[in-house]
Formats: C-alpha cells, sequence, structure tokens
C-alpha cells in the first residue's frame, strides 16, 4: 500500500445502486481550482487505496477541470468505484490574468490559510444555469467524455428549484438519461425543501444529498418527511457548515465549564477545538448512519483525522446523546451548494 492506511473503510449498502460503497465520500470541489492537479490527484490515490469508494464532482468543480482530473485518475479504476456528477451550475469564467496567477495563489493559501476565504471572495462564481431536458442531456454526455467513462453511477440535479423537478422536459430527460445506460440513480443536490418535494413527486429521485451537522441536523427532518414506503438514500455534507461552526463549538466547549466536562466524560478529552473537531465529524457519521457523508479530503492531516474517527469514534447512540446535551437540536436547512 503506497500509503500504508487501512484497506478498509466503514461501508454502507446503499440501495439505489444495489451496492456497498465507503461511509465517507471524496468531495471534489477544488479539484484543479485551489488544489493543483498534482496534489488533487496525489490525494485521489491517498483515498482509492484506502477504500473510499464514492466520488463526488460537478461540472463546475474546480473552474470546471475537476471531472477531467477524475477521469484521468479513474482509468483503470471505474468498476471499482461509484461516480456522482451534477447538472445545473457551470463554472465562472476565469480571466488569463487570474489563470496566470492561481498557481502562487495555490502556494499562498498552503502556507497561510487565512488567505483562503478572501482570495475565494475574488473567483468568479459558478453560475446556475436553466434546466432544461436538452441541457441535461448535453451536460451528462459532456461530462462523460470529461470523466472518460460511458456511465456516472449518479447524476443529480444541482440546485433545482420546485418547478424543475415538475416540469416534463425534465422528468423526459432523466427518463432518457437512465433508459440509455448514462447513470444507474438519479439525485437531488442542494435545498432540502426542493429535495423532499420531488421525492414526493416522483420515485424517480431515489437519493438526495443535502448539509447535515450539529447545528443543522437535518437528516432527522428528511426521515421524518419521507412519503412513507419510499426508500432514499442520504448523502451529506457541510460537516464543519458554512458559518464557523467549528468555531461556535469550540467557544462552547471553552467558556462553558459544565459542557467541557460532559464532553471529556464520553472521550473528547483533547483542546476544545481538536475536540469539537472529533465530535462534528462524529456527529454527522452518526446521525447519516446508511449514507455517504462528504468530506475534504486534500492534506493528509485531514485524510488521517477522518479515517481514525470512523474506527475510534463512540456508537452512534452515545454520539447522538451527547449531541442533544451539548446543543438544541432543530433542523436549520442550509440551502447552498455543496462545497467539500
Amino acid at each position: 500500500m503506497p500509503f500504508g492506511w487501512p484497506t478498509i473503510l466503514r461501508r454502507v449498502e446503499f440501495a439505489p445502486l444495489s451496492r456497498s460503497i465507503s461511509a465517507i465520500g471524496f468531495g471534489c470541489a477544488s479539484l484543479g481550482s485551489r488544489v493543483d492537479g498534482k496534489r488533487g490527484t496525489i490525494a485521489l490515490a491517498r483515498a482509492y487505496d484506502a477504500g473510499v469508494t464514492w466520488f463526488d464532482v460537478a461540472p463546475s468543480y474546480g473552474d470546471g477541470h475537476a471531472e477531467v482530473l477524475l477521469g484521468k485518475f479513474l482509468a483503470g479504476k471505474r468498476s471499482q468505484v461509484a461516480v456522482c456528477t451534477k447538472v445545473g451550475i457551470v463554472p465562472g469564467r476565469v480571466s488569463l490574468a487570474m489563470r496566470i496567477a492561481k498557481p502562487v495563489v495555490r502556494w499562498a493559501i498552503i502556507l497561510r490559510p487565512e488567505l483562503r476565504n478572501p482570495v475565494t471572495s475574488f473567483r468568479p462564481p459558478a453560475e446556475r444555469v436553466e434546466l432544461t431536458g436538452p441541457l441535461i442531456e448535453s451536460s451528462i454526455v459532456e461530462s462523460l467524455r470529461r470523466l472518460q467513462t460511458d456511465h456516472v453511477d449518479v447524476l443529480a440535479l444541482h440546485e433545482a428549484n420546485l418547478d424543475d423537478v415538475q416540469r416534463d422536459d425534465v422528468l423526459r430527460a432523466l427518463d432518457n438519461v437512465i433508459s440509455k445506460g448514462y447513470a444507474r440513480a438519479i439525485s437531488l443536490a442542494g435545498d432540502l425543501v426542493v429535495a423532499l418535494a420531488a421525492v414526493a413527486l416522483s420515485e424517480r429521485f431515489r437519493i438526495i444529498q443535502f448539509a447535515n451537522n450539529l447545528f443543522a441536523p437535518n437528516v432527522a427532518l428528511a426521515n421524518q418527511q419521507l412519503p412513507p414506503g419510499r426508500s432514499v438514500a442520504f448523502v451529506t455534507h457541510s460537516v464543519y457548515g458554512h458559518g464557523g461552526l467549528l468555531n461556535a463549538l469550540t467557544a462552547i466547549i471553552a467558556k462553558q465549564a459544565d459542557k467541557r466536562a460532559l464532553m471529556g466524560s464520553m472521550g473528547y478529552r483533547d483542546a476544545p477545538r481538536k475536540a469539537a473537531a472529533a465530535f462534528l465529524l462524529d456527529f454527522a457519521l452518526a446521525s447519516n448512519p446508511k449514507g455517504v457523508v462528504l468530506l475534504s479530503m486534500y492534506e493528509p492531516r485531514h485524510f488521517s483525522f477522518n479515517l481514525s474517527r470512523l474506527t475510534t469514534s463512540p456508537q452512534a447512540k452515545v454520539v447522538l446523546d451527547l449531541a442533544s446535551r451539548l446543543v438544541s437540536l432543530q433542523p436549520c436547512i442550509e440551502p447552498r451548494k455543496q462545497k467539500v
């Protein structure tokens, strides 16, 4: 094993694909943009060799480069993994000056991580495009070309709205994607309200992707609102949220002696920030026990940490009970695009 990681990760039986897959998935949002091709490929290999079998990508990821890089890496490995790509968001236009400056900016962020948010604010945002039947079919064909494969396991509508999931041209296109073998299953990634509405309207949608974390425990909400008798798989993201959730939990542990003692009694005895990071990931895994949790895996230390929680975290019941004693577990839907 090139990287010395365990060869078998925790796996889940993923019913929509009729196969088992890794409980954690590789989020490719930064592959080819913040993370260059060389470092990204090393990270892909590290994850693959450790047993990660879900790779989550989109045409907009990595400023439009992620699918190409993932496709190159998966040559000869395609049958061993599940790939999800999306349709509905395209990359923003990157100027020539920004392309020239990109390598320097990447190294600056590596050396000074605090620059990441200010630098990101200057990048052109990805753009949502109107979902139509022709767009869906042309987009998946282009994604397959970039990914160097004849099919993906999952095609997700990316930030669809309620009108999109009801229009005949969209639904016919999704049926065509399945009948032509371009994808094995259809998903909806983005707003949980829209995703649940889509599931209620059509059995085409067998997977939904949404934010879920300690401060937005939306798996519980989704389970409550699924139509009776429907089996839908969850792919969750935003373990650390979009608004400094790690800082928020760190502050709770550091400033509230009773919460710090409670955490310690359950085995979370590290410094507040490390204990908070461990618990947030443990919660994400415990609250979505039958699905996939998407994570960022580019840095070896982050990847090692992710793997360690799969084997050292307390039992799910203990984690969820502790969560209810730390914060008020009120669902708080985050209608943001996936970014891992």
